[in-house]
């Protein structure tokens, strides 16, 4: 580990616990006005399939699996993508009325890192107003060297700004640790740039089996104190 230079985080799931503290009521309330808007579906239903989703290694968006599953068959395509869009929109633009806390382990693993003297990055992917928020709430702007924000709707994805980083920083992919919680988005996306990915399994999500060599982590931990103890040998 001696050419370590730089680690990249992720957000949702890696150092923030958003399938606890942000999800059940993210779904309840999107859930809540596509039924109001006409998907046959009753609430707890709903709740019950983003669950079940979030276990069956789908790779497609939840809403549209569920617009397709549950809307009136007499819906037209356009109809049917404002639907997906409206799904979307209350699933990840929302105020965030909760209080939010990081992952055990993670804030002591940042000052940890710090200490190291390497660059930290945080590349989080969502609704920016939404995710901006998250970061603000949390109080962790100042362990980042830059923080970089990816919109899905407008095309952004994180291989694209992993691939920033490294050339406005001068870095080499193997002198990166990438640290994220989903082996279809940022491991993926580090293991392309040729980082050093390490998946902490966690989220609704930590049961996602890769579907192809690129998924692969190069390291696994269950949470953030075996990083560390990784980092300590």
């Amino acid at each position: 580990m001696h050419s370590l230079k730089a680690i990249i985080f992720d957000l949702d799931d890696t150092l923030l616990d958003t399938s606890g503290l942000l999800v059940p009521h993210a779904i309840h309330e999107s859930c809540s006005e596509l039924i109001h808007r006409g998907l046959k579906i009753k609430l707890n239903q709903c709740i019950e399939e983003k669950r079940d989703f979030a276990k069956s290694n789908s790779r497609i968006n939840f809403f549209e699996y569920l617009v397709e599953k549950y809307a009136d068959e007499s819906l037209d395509p356009q109809t049917k993508k404002q639907l997906i869009r409206l799904g979307k929109d209350k699933f990840y633009n929302r105020k965030i009325k909760e209080p939010l806390n990081m992952v055990d382990g993670a804030k002591d693993f940042l000052s940890y890192a710090i200490q190291k003297n390497l660059k930290l990055f945080l590349v989080t992917e969502g609704a920016f107003a939404t995710q901006k928020e998250k970061v603000e709430q949390l109080n962790i702007g100042s362990f980042f060297e830059e923080i970089f924000y990816a919109n899905p709707e407008n095309g952004e994805n994180k291989e694209s700004l992993f691939k920033k980083i490294l050339n406005l920083y001068n870095l080499s992919g193997s002198e990166v640790l990438c640290v994220g919680n989903r082996v279809d988005n940022e491991i993926s996306a580090g293991n392309h740039m040729q980082m050093i990915t390490c998946l902490i399994n966690t989220g609704e999500y930590n049961g996602l089996i890769p579907k192809s060599a690129s998924e692969i982590p190069t390291y696994t931990f269950k949470e953030f104190k075996d990083l560390k103890e990784w980092f300590l040998r």
